[in-house]
Protein backbone atom coordinates (compact mmCIF):
# COMPACT_ATOMS: atom_id res chain seq x y z
CA UNK A 1 0.00 0.00 0.00
CA UNK A 2 1.87 3.57 -1.32
CA UNK A 3 -0.95 5.72 0.79
CA UNK A 4 -0.43 7.84 4.17
CA UNK A 5 -2.58 6.18 6.52
CA UNK A 6 -3.26 9.08 8.27
CA UNK A 7 -2.04 7.61 11.58
CA UNK A 8 0.04 9.57 13.65
CA UNK A 9 1.42 6.50 16.34
CA UNK A 10 2.08 3.41 16.23
CA UNK A 11 1.96 0.10 19.09
CA UNK A 12 5.17 -2.30 18.64
CA UNK A 13 5.23 -5.24 20.08
CA UNK A 14 9.06 -7.25 20.31
CA UNK A 15 10.03 -10.40 18.36
CA UNK A 16 11.08 -11.86 21.46
CA UNK A 17 11.24 -10.14 24.77
CA UNK A 18 14.43 -10.40 27.45
CA UNK A 19 13.34 -10.60 30.55
CA UNK A 20 16.39 -8.74 32.62
CA UNK A 21 14.17 -8.56 36.22
CA UNK A 22 17.44 -10.43 38.04
CA UNK A 23 19.90 -7.39 36.66
CA UNK A 24 21.15 -4.65 39.22
CA UNK A 25 18.78 -1.69 37.62
CA UNK A 26 21.05 1.24 38.66
CA UNK A 27 22.72 3.02 35.39
CA UNK A 28 19.70 1.54 33.29
CA UNK A 29 19.29 3.22 30.14
CA UNK A 30 17.63 2.77 26.49
CA UNK A 31 19.32 3.10 23.07
CA UNK A 32 16.49 3.86 20.71
CA UNK A 33 17.03 3.78 16.75
CA UNK A 34 14.39 5.37 14.28
CA UNK A 35 14.94 4.54 10.52
CA UNK A 36 12.32 6.19 7.92
CA UNK A 37 12.22 4.84 4.84
CA UNK A 38 12.89 5.64 1.73
CA UNK A 39 10.02 6.88 -0.25
CA UNK A 40 9.12 10.11 -1.40
CA UNK A 41 7.87 12.56 1.24
CA UNK A 42 8.89 9.93 3.76
CA UNK A 43 10.35 12.25 6.70
CA UNK A 44 8.79 14.71 9.21
CA UNK A 45 8.94 17.72 10.28
CA UNK A 46 6.60 16.89 13.63
CA UNK A 47 8.05 16.55 17.14
CA UNK A 48 8.24 12.16 17.63
CA UNK A 49 7.98 10.52 20.58
CA UNK A 50 8.33 7.32 22.27
CA UNK A 51 6.94 5.63 25.10
CA UNK A 52 8.14 2.19 25.91
CA UNK A 53 5.83 -0.40 28.53
CA UNK A 54 7.47 -2.68 30.29
CA UNK A 55 5.64 -5.59 32.29
CA UNK A 56 4.75 -3.30 35.70
CA UNK A 57 5.26 0.15 34.10
CA UNK A 58 5.83 2.24 31.36
CA UNK A 59 7.47 6.15 30.68
CA UNK A 60 5.97 9.20 30.21
CA UNK A 61 5.95 10.15 26.71
CA UNK A 62 10.20 10.95 25.29
CA UNK A 63 10.73 13.13 22.65
CA UNK A 64 13.30 12.33 20.57
CA UNK A 65 15.28 15.86 20.18
CA UNK A 66 17.76 16.22 17.35
CA UNK A 67 16.32 14.11 15.16
CA UNK A 68 16.35 15.09 11.33
CA UNK A 69 13.86 12.24 10.41
CA UNK A 70 14.54 12.56 6.53
CA UNK A 71 13.84 10.19 3.81
CA UNK A 72 15.87 6.77 4.37
CA UNK A 73 17.17 7.77 7.69
CA UNK A 74 18.78 6.73 10.74
CA UNK A 75 18.53 8.78 13.96
CA UNK A 76 20.28 7.32 17.30
CA UNK A 77 18.71 8.41 20.53
CA UNK A 78 20.09 7.25 24.50
CA UNK A 79 17.66 8.06 27.29
CA UNK A 80 17.62 7.24 30.72
CA UNK A 81 14.99 6.02 32.46
CA UNK A 82 13.47 6.62 35.35
CA UNK A 83 13.13 3.32 36.51
CA UNK A 84 13.76 -0.55 34.83
CA UNK A 85 10.74 -1.19 32.37
CA UNK A 86 12.58 -4.63 31.28
CA UNK A 87 11.35 -6.87 30.11
CA UNK A 88 10.22 -4.41 27.44
CA UNK A 89 6.83 -5.32 26.35
CA UNK A 90 5.83 -2.74 23.53
CA UNK A 91 6.76 0.49 22.50
CA UNK A 92 4.77 3.28 21.51
CA UNK A 93 5.85 5.86 18.76
CA UNK A 94 4.29 8.84 17.28
CA UNK A 95 4.61 12.05 16.66
CA UNK A 96 2.46 15.66 17.55
CA UNK A 97 1.66 16.27 14.08
CA UNK A 98 2.99 19.55 14.05
CA UNK A 99 5.41 21.36 11.57
CA UNK A 100 5.18 22.26 7.71
CA UNK A 101 5.38 18.19 6.68
CA UNK A 102 3.72 16.13 9.50
CA UNK A 103 3.58 12.94 7.57
CA UNK A 104 5.90 10.41 7.94
CA UNK A 105 7.12 6.87 6.70
CA UNK A 106 8.53 5.07 9.81
CA UNK A 107 10.41 1.97 8.43
CA UNK A 108 11.38 0.52 11.72
CA UNK A 109 12.53 1.46 15.86
CA UNK A 110 14.69 -0.71 17.85
CA UNK A 111 15.58 -0.05 21.41
CA UNK A 112 18.58 -1.61 23.37
CA UNK A 113 18.21 -1.99 26.69
CA UNK A 114 21.84 -0.62 28.41
CA UNK A 115 23.59 -1.51 32.27
CA UNK A 116 26.68 -0.11 32.78
CA UNK A 117 28.64 -1.35 29.50
CA UNK A 118 26.19 -4.41 28.94
CA UNK A 119 24.28 -4.16 25.56
CA UNK A 120 21.32 -6.46 25.41
CA UNK A 121 18.79 -6.52 22.51
CA UNK A 122 15.37 -6.44 23.71
CA UNK A 123 13.09 -4.72 21.23
CA UNK A 124 12.90 -5.12 17.59
CA UNK A 125 10.69 -3.94 15.06
CA UNK A 126 10.65 -4.43 11.69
Amino acid sequence: KDEDDKEISRFLFPKKPIDHEKEPTAGVSYNITVYTGDKKNAGTDARVYVVMHGKNSSSSQIFLCDGKFEKNSVDKFTTDASSDLSPLTTLDIGHDNSGVGPAWFLDKVCSDYLRISNLSKSLVQD
